[in-house]
């Protein structure tokens, strides 16, 4: 949602200071609909927390182009990228791109990490894909990670078919220019004289170039000359209908939307790395303490069944017999139980495999049942509160029965109280 955003952005306005305060009013645009979302399939304190986040974004920027020296504009964590992409070896931006890209997805994969740890998330498409993972059971890392390349592809495509010739960097031109043949050379040229003879070609085609047009006559060498020229000057656009287009299919499949995909596949590691919630395993647990470990289990949150069976143990001198658990189970779970399973039976084997996926609905979190414990005994020593859920449970039986026999007459709650 955040490219997005940046599209719209982009075409919203060519000043890059304006561009980054306006992704934010944008961002902050395409979420209502998703809060609303977010706010009756995720609850109340998901949505509450995401839409933190989201002001204090765009509060940060905001207050950070203000601040001297460590504004966007002035500071630069490794080396000037905006001064580096005018060079003319465009290799130096390309490079440094990627670098950026490894660095953000980074940053940014262990930021979200950290967002989802506390039970939030940074707003836009994570209310789809938090809602996908959570009733799915899938590893948010990995749907973030598809989401966004089928959000990225689309957004970038768009924005190439929509951006200036004069955008495109030298290299795609140079590379279009270099497999004209004569008759497309030939077309060139003319469009070069037609600019010529233009009262303001000066201020678009330097003047060497118009005199070199004007004295070509063929050549593979000459050509190259010519295509130096006209690439590296950016006010140039003289270019066929048909080149442009191909121009901007390379620049798709250019330096920017690889960056974009090394981000997005780092950032889903590092999120899955960070926060493997629905990353499951398979523990196959051998021990002769089989209740006690099973006991701990359910009491500190378990609530997936545990497959178990007698087994015998063999080694070269001994053999001795065993039960032999299954359970399925989230890393971050496995984490949380491991030691204590462990220092119930020292002698314990457990085989922990990977788990591709599960099959129908588990249980995520750890729950220690304290909250039913809590509600029974509330139930037991307030009359009244049980009293007004029967009377509340009676009412709604009556009117479902009454749905069914299709009688329209529903007795109010007076009458069956």
């Amino acid at each position: 949602m955040g490219s997005v955003a940046r599209f719209f952005a982009i075409i919203s306005n060519d000043d890059l200071k304006w561009q980054s305060s306006l992704y934010f009013v944008y961002y902050a645009a395409l979420n209502v609909p998703l809060v609303i979302f977010g706010f009756f399939k995720l609850g109340f304190r998901f949505t509450m927390t995401t839409l933190l986040y989201i002001v204090f974004s765009a509060a940060f920027d905001w207050i950070l182009r203000f601040i001297p020296v460590i504004n966007p504009t002035e500071w630069h964590m490794i080396i000037n990228y905006q001064l580096i992409s005018k060079l003319p070896n465009e290799w130096n931006s390309a490079i440094w791109l990627f670098v950026f890209a490894v660095i953000g997805g980074v940053v940014l994969g262990a930021s979200y990490a950290l967002i989802y740890k506390i039970g939030s998330s940074s707003g836009g498409s994570d209310f789809i894909t938090m809602y996908f993972s959570t009733t799915k059971n899938k590893n948010i890392g990995s749907i973030n990670r598809n989401v966004n390349f089928v959000i990225l592809t689309g957004v970038v495509i768009v924005n190439t078919f929509l951006m200036k010739t004069n955008d495109i960097n030298e290299t795609i031109k140079l590379d279009v220019l270099n497999n004209l043949n004569d008759s497309q050379w030939n077309n060139m040229i003319d469009a070069i004289h037609h600019w010529a003879q233009d009262g303001n070609h000066s201020l678009n085609v330097p003047r060497d170039v118009i005199d070199f047009a004007k004295a070509y006559h063929g050549g593979a060498s000459d050509g190259m000359k010519i295509a130096h020229f006209l690439a590296s000057d950016p006010m140039f656009d003289g270019y066929s209908h048909g080149m442009k287009i191909l121009m901007k299919f390379k620049f798709i499949l250019g330096p920017s939307w690889f960056a974009s995909v090394i981000m997005i596949i780092i950032q889903a590691m590092v999120i899955t790395a960070i926060y493997p919630k629905y990353k499951f395993r398979t523990v196959l647990i051998t021990t002769t303490k089989a209740e006690e470990v099973k006991k701990f289990l359910f009491s500190s949150g378990y609530r997936n069944e545990v497959f178990e069976w007698e087994s015998k143990m063999q080694t070269q001198h001994t053999m001795s017999n065993k039960t032999t658990l299954v359970i399925t189970i989230t890393v971050i779970n496995w984490k949380t139980l491991e030691k204590g399973i462990y220092a119930l039976d020292p002698e314990m084997n457990a085989n922990v495999l990977r788990t591709r996926g599960v099959k129908g609905r588990e249980n995520i979190e750890l729950k220690t049942g304290k909250k039913d414990e809590y509600i029974l005994k509330k139930l037991h020593n307030d009359k009244e509160w049980l009293k007004k859920i029967e009377d509340e449970a009676l009412l709604k039986t009556i009117k479902e029965k009454n749905k069914q026999d299709g009688k329209k007459n529903i007795p109010s709650e007076k009458k069956v109280i």
